[in-house]
């Protein structure tokens, strides 16, 4: 919900608005009180601040100008598992799939599977990562590529990173490393 275009409308008319918001996203039906933590403590919030406000079944959360319904989840930053890449992996806390398949035409998540050599595995947890997109100059850490890309933060710990021994290959749709980019296969997630 555009937090710009809510500012438009009366106090009244903003808390049927979030009403309505809410009743489309989840069951949840919101106090006054909560209407108002809502206004006040999310959308509201400094600029530079990560706000959330916690409510059953989630919670509302603020990112580029716009509120999110985030429904409760799994934390599945400690889960790391190791893929040979050959089958799809199934993905913890219904996050879908990840497949290496080979190209067919022009994807952007490509990759050289001659690269691919070592203990490849899947994790969650950016904390500390660093890589080299293909297509632009330097390397950076995960944090600062995800805020890039607008990926919010409660979703940063919820994209598959593709590590080969403790290098990042790529983060599941957004980018490949610059050393292990190429025109072999393609790295797909399906959620």
């Amino acid at each position: 919900m555009n937090i710009t275009t809510m500012l438009l409308h009366s106090d009244l008319k903003r808390e049927q608005l979030l009403r309505l918001w809410l009743d489309i996203n989840t069951s949840l039906m919101p106090t006054e009180v909560q209407l108002g933590k809502i206004w006040q403590e999310v959308a509201l919030a400094r600029p530079d601040a990560n706000p959330v406000l916690s409510l059953a079944g989630g919670s509302i959360r603020r990112s580029n100008g716009e509120l999110h319904w985030v429904a409760t989840c799994d934390d599945v930053s400690g889960w790391k598992q190791e893929w040979l890449g050959k089958t799809p992996l199934e993905l913890p806390d219904n996050l879908g799939t990840l497949t290496l398949v080979d190209l067919t035409n022009g994807e952007k998540m490509t990759l050289d599977r001659q690269t691919l050599t070592g203990e490849l595995h899947v994790s969650f947890n950016p904390e500390g990562l660093s890589a080299h997109p293909y297509g632009r100059a330097g390397s950076r850490k995960l944090k600062k590529l995800f805020q890039e890309h607008n990926v919010p933060s409660w979703q940063r710990r919820r994209m598959p990173i593709l590590m080969l021994d403790n290098k990042v290959v790529a983060v599941a749709n957004l980018f490949v490393d610059k050393a292990f980019y190429g025109s072999d296969c393609e790295l797909v997630w399906d959620k």
